[in-house]
């Protein structure tokens, strides 16, 4: 088959570290709002904003906004 290997890699690479990884995980059901992604994962603001960054320049997630709370939701799977 025409796999797309250089594909596959940037997505593996993007959710190689545990935190990115559980992002995804939480965002697996249903899009979330920062606030719930920080409290499930007990992390800071500032470390969920850098890994957020990094599923999204990955195209793992994007973000949405409702009103004033920002949310993500997983674009695979």
């Amino acid at each position: 088959g025409n796999i797309d290997y250089i594909e596959k890699n940037r997505i593996l690479k993007a959710l190689s570290h545990p935190i990115r990884l559980q992002m995804a995980d939480v965002l697996l059901d249903d899009e979330c709002c920062v606030t719930y992604v920080v409290n499930a994962l007990g992390i800071s603001q500032q470390t969920s904003s850098q890994h957020h960054a990094i599923l999204k320049n990955s195209s793992i997630v994007y973000p949405e906004k409702h009103g004033l709370k920002h949310a993500m939701s997983l674009t695979l799977i």
